[in-house]
């Protein structure tokens, strides 16, 4: 009997004793666990600000896209002036003391060099003042409405309780020069009506819901 109690009385020692170690060891797996977890969620943090990053460069190298194509297209404009300027002065007779003719030719010239520079101060502007724009107007019932658009691509967003909504295209635009008008209608259903404009063709779009419809 003495000796099956000193059998238990160690048995029961050694079970207080792993008892600690068991708890130290449960407790150095939370921490760890812990650990990991704040790791796991940092790196998550992490990549997620990378691809809001990504997203922004990806963006910024489509605006700069198209500002590039615009500009493409305003040179091929300068040069067809150009070349017409010198097809006009080829073709043209010379007078018989050829003041005449060279006065014209002058004027010509003056008035291509002046609208090629102003051009190009347009499109200087144009890119110093960025491409995104606001526009915005107050309805009768006190609605606060507003549509942000690149100028140089034509997309746009309207605000919707704190979030930006894709406006709809029926078609790919070209890269222009884009203009969006907001006005107040208090017989319109919506309470506003809105207009887009490419002011380098003429093109005009009137806004249906979340949709943009061309005028025919």
């Amino acid at each position: 009997m003495l000796i099956l109690a000193g059998a238990l009385s160690l048995s029961g020692c050694a079970a207080t004793a792993v008892q600690p170690q068991a708890a130290a060891i449960s407790a150095e797996q939370s921490q760890a666990l812990a650990e990991e977890s704040a790791r796991a969620e940092q790196i998550q943090k992490d990549v997620t600000a990378l691809a809001g990053r990504m997203t922004a460069v990806q963006d910024r190298l489509l605006q700069l896209s198209s500002q590039t194509a615009l500009l493409q297209e305003q040179g091929q404009r300068v040069l067809r002036q150009l070349q017409q300027l010198r097809a006009q002065q080829a073709a043209q007779p010379a007078a018989d003391d050829g003041t005449e003719g060279a006065a014209e030719q002058d004027a010509l010239l003056e008035d291509t060099l002046d609208q090629v520079t102003a051009m190009v101060n347009d499109l200087t502007q144009q890119m110093e003042n960025g491409s995104f724009r606001i526009s915005s107007t107050y309805t009768d019932a006190g609605k606060w409405v507003l549509i942000r658009y690149d100028r140089f691509t034509g997309q746009s967003w309207f605000a919707d309780q704190g979030q930006w909504i894709d406006l709809e295209d029926m078609e790919q635009l070209p890269p222009s020069d884009y203009e969006v008008v907001l006005l107040r209608a208090d017989k319109d259903v919506k309470g506003y009506v809105a207009t887009r404009l490419d002011r380098q063709s003429g093109l005009t779009w009137w806004l249906k819901q979340n949709s943009w419809q061309p005028y025919e």
